[in-house]
């Protein structure tokens, strides 16, 4: 039997949540919900799914059956709060892997990640809860990700790095190996990050320095 599922969140990245789902033929995606009704009927996919509701309709989808839900929201916080709705709720909140990603041996994913096209995760990598590796990411050997973390598409972070929870890797940059990202930090686009970098802070630049709080 299909597994029954909906896509939480319909923005630019449903659209690459929803690309990974019409690859998996035993999952029967339902369509996706948002913020609120205003976009209902809006198509997210050219498999023809459409937004059927809003984020308050989630309770009623699941007494009706439906068992799975998939993350489609770029915001870390909006998605971990997101996270921890759906799993009161009770549903589950599997991985999603493109088909083209590369996970070397040892990998662990934690639920309601998802892992784009070409993405990378080098031996014993562990990516946490909610997280977002984008399309060609790399996260080399023995890097651990946070939950709802974010590597921007073309990140590359190398091994032994710790990025923290609901940190942002803006896209094109790069962490030097055994370097720290703390908690709720963004690096800018295209930065490269030569230290630690502490908790809840913008970085950015070659390399990459602390500019404001964030």
């Amino acid at each position: 039997m299909d597994r029954r599922a909906v896509i939480v969140g319909a923005g630019g990245h449903a659209r690459a949540v929803a690309g990974i789902l019409a690859q998996l033929k035993e999952i029967a995606v339902i369509g996706a919900v948002d913020k609120d009704r205003a976009s209902i009927g809006e198509v997210v996919s050219p498999t023809g799914w459409r937004i059927i509701g809003s984020f308050e309709d989630l309770p009623a989808l699941r007494a009706d059956g439906v068992t799975e839900a998939y993350l489609a929201l770029g915001d870390n916080a909006t998605r971990q709060s997101r996270y921890e709705a759906l799993e009161t709720m009770g549903f589950a909140l599997p991985p999603l892997i493109h088909p083209t990603a590369w996970l070397e041996e040892g990998v662990v994913i934690g639920a309601g990640s998802v892992l784009c096209a070409r993405a990378i995760l080098g031996a014993q990598a562990a990516v946490g809860r909610g997280c977002i590796v984008n399309t060609g990411a790399i996260a080399d050997h023995e890097t651990t990700i946070d939950d709802f973390a974010h590597l921007a598409t073309g990140s590359r972070v190398a091994g032994r790095v710790r990025i923290g929870a609901r940190s942002f890797i803006g896209i094109g940059s790069s962490v030097a190996d055994n370097y720290t990202i703390g908690e709720g930090t963004v690096i800018g686009a295209g930065s490269v990050v030569v230290d630690h970098i502490p908790a809840g802070v913008v970085a950015y630049g070659t390399p990459a320095r602390v500019a404001r709080h964030a």
